[in-house]
């Protein structure tokens, strides 16, 4: 027969396994939720910068690209750089891995954002946030070619349902196809470039933590845009005033959005994989529109909302994992 004392110690070791496996647990959701809540805020910080930058080209017409840009980088450099070293998240920078950066800061921030942002003179926010929004359906064929990663059907169905989408969009934003022709055709080349950074940054995002990739491109991206600043945009530069509005607004553009959104982004991609958090930035558009029509930026109409509801419907369907035909 078992001594009372045996049976008490089996009933507390029993409850202490249970309550350390419920805190594990509840640890373990805690943590997704709050990579689903980082995740989030930096999608939704990156369509509030179509806003913003749409706003700092309204304020000044001698804004270009370049120099939203520069500013953009330097507020996030001047404010990250010590935090880094506070932090020491600060690692050198691997030989062989020299290469990785300097070819992720070419994608982005230089030639991303200098598409994204010229483009953004041309046509709306939230047109432009539409076409972005399409990054999604593009990563994985630029996976399966790089790293012959399989593609399925419904990538291929979503992508046709989503560029149906933009077109609507495009009618529904009253102005003519070959008036904003240009801008389109400079915002799907950012869709193409950032391509082109998931396949680099695939190479070293779980080699660095997402704070220092972050803050090294950046570095690197000022560095590519001074020959810019100095050759091309210098008189545009001394011919601008510069409001506290527009200041703010390139602060809010290099501390949240180039800088917070992308080390949430990062930490997410490190959390739950590139293909699960690229899902995410469906949502990029919505925001965009939301915070565009709250300050009055974007005027709404059907063709707008039904453009927009199925370029996200086919980006949703790109991302239906099946075991039907894969490519």
């Amino acid at each position: 027969m078992e001594k009372p004392a045996v049976g008490i110690i089996k009933k507390v070791l029993c409850r202490f396994f249970i309550f350390i496996f419920q805190l594990s647990y509840s640890l373990m959701n805690a943590r997704k939720i709050l990579t689903y809540l980082l995740v989030t805020c930096a999608v939704g910080m990156w369509g509030i910068s179509f806003v913003l930058t749409k706003a700092i080209f309204n304020s000044d017409p001698d804004y270009t690209a370049s120099i939203i840009l520069i500013f953009r980088l330097m507020f996030s450099v001047v404010l990250f750089v010590p935090i880094l070293f506070l932090i020491k998240k600060a690692r050198r920078i691997q030989r062989g891995d020299l290469k990785y950066f300097l070819g992720l800061a070419l994608m982005e921030p230089f030639l991303y954002f200098l598409c994204e942002n010229t483009g953004l003179m041309y046509i709306s926010s939230g047109l432009a946030s539409m076409i972005v929004g399409l990054i999604p359906v593009f990563v994985p064929f630029g996976m399966l070619i790089a790293y012959r990663e399989r593609i399925s059907a419904m990538n291929v169905v979503g992508g046709v349902v989503s560029l149906l989408g933009i077109a609507t969009m495009i009618f529904g934003s009253g102005a003519s196809f070959d008036s904003e022709l240009r801008g389109i055709l400079l915002l799907f080349a950012a869709v193409f470039v950032t391509v082109f950074y998931s396949l680099i940054l695939r190479k070293i995002v779980d080699k660095y933590p997402p704070v220092t990739i972050t803050v090294y491109q950046n570095v690197i991206g000022i560095f590519y845009f001074l020959p810019l600043i100095l050759f091309v945009d210098f008189g545009h530069l001394q011919a601008i005033e510069f409001t506290p509005k527009a200041l703010a607004c390139m602060a809010a553009l290099g501390i949240g959005c180039s800088t917070l959104a992308y080390v949430f982004f990062y930490y997410g991609i490190r959390r739950m994989g590139a293909s699960s958090v690229f899902v995410f930035s469906n949502a990029t558009p919505v925001f965009t529109m939301i915070f565009a029509c709250a300050i009055g930026q974007e005027d709404i109409n059907w063709l707008k909302v039904v453009g927009m509801a199925v370029a996200l419907a086919g980006v949703t369907i790109a991302q239906i994992k099946t075991s039907s035909t894969k490519y």
